[in-house]
């Protein structure tokens, strides 16, 4: 049996539908069918052009089609100015599997996502694995509002790092942070930073007025990194909103020259030879098929599973991942 009749028997539209939605495009079985897509098969060691098209079979796809993403045919290195490099990818099939839920660029901002909700990663630091992402809602001397919670997802590859400086706001006095027992606001320099945002005109925008008692303040500094589960459940909590600052731009009086943001530690021991070897011959590091195995992204578009080497001067073009001849 040949290749094009075994895909007929094997192989269904249904994936096609399946990668399409994925890509966010609505395409229905019956369009998919009269598709005719052009794909590159690597089987038991040689390659056969085969066109697939009116086919209603059913298939495994990883047997034979390790290339079918990126869905935009290549991986890109900066996303808004943000730098983009392993083990994060610009977009599904690029970077490591295990990133490629939480990070991704959407319209030129790289976003970072829990299942408490999508922020912006304004910066990544490579040397120490931190990113820096910040929450529309998390309240600044210049804006406070009721704020949601922020919770990594217990499968997270990241955690929260002891750089983190969390301020509790607006806080009822049976919050369990006030637990003496647990001991977890700082009453020392703490106060100090509860001082300085309760100062501020914006502090209005949870109910308080300005210079309002800082009882209700609460600075929580965690000793350790919290790995995934971990955050401020702000119901829980029993407070109207949080902050996050980083740095006080050296004028600790003056909050509204604060730096303000969440660090995450991400872990940095993805990177491997195999990655190594695929970004010193030009390519991007990513994956491919339902069982993400690794896929060496070229920068024509063309995806391997060893390196770019001899793979750099070619006239085609991709749609979805699959490779056409000029």
């Amino acid at each position: 049996m040949n290749l094009f009749n075994y895909f007929l028997q094997k192989c269904p539209v249904l994936l096609l539908v399946g990668l399409l939605q994925q890509a966010g495009l609505d395409v229905s079985f019956s369009k998919a069918k009269l598709m005719l897509v052009l794909v590159t098969l690597e089987v038991k060691g040689y390659r056969e052009h085969v066109t697939l098209g009116y086919t209603e079979c059913k298939y495994k796809a990883n047997h034979a089609i390790p290339s079918i993403i990126p869905i935009n045919g290549t991986c890109h290195d900066t996303c808004g100015g943000v730098p983009i490099k392993f083990p994060f990818g610009s977009g599904f099939g690029c970077g490591h599997p295990h990133f490629a839920r939480y990070i991704r660029c959407s319209s030129g901002v790289l976003q970072f996502t829990t299942g408490t909700g999508i922020y912006t990663v304004s910066s990544i630091d490579y040397s120490s694995n931190t990113i820096l992402v910040t929450d529309p809602l998390m309240s600044t001397c210049s804006s406070m509002q009721n704020s949601g919670s922020f919770i990594l997802d217990r499968e997270s590859p990241f955690s929260i790092t002891t750089d983190n400086v969390f301020v509790l706001l607006g806080c009822s006095t049976t919050s369990p942070v006030f637990d003496k027992r647990q001991d977890l606001c700082d009453t020392g320099s703490g106060s100090n930073i509860c001082r300085g945002l309760y100062s501020c005109n914006a502090i209005t925008g949870i109910g308080l007025v300005p210079s309002a008692p800082i009882s209700t303040c609460c600075v929580y500094e965690p000793p350790i990194p919290l790995g995934s589960g971990y955050g401020l459940d702000l119901p829980k909590l029993q407070c109207s909103s949080y902050s996050s600052v980083i740095g006080f731009g050296g004028d600790e009086g003056n909050p509204m020259k604060w730096q303000y943001g969440i660090p995450l530690q991400f872990n940095g021991s993805y990177y491997t030879e195999s990655c190594k070897n695929c970004e010193d011959s030009g390519g991007s590091c990513g994956f491919s098929g339902f069982n993400q195995s690794f896929a060496c992204i070229c920068k024509n578009g063309m995806n391997t599973t060893i390196n770019c080497y001899g793979r750099g001067s070619c006239t085609c073009s991709t749609f979805l991942g699959f490779k056409f001849d000029a």
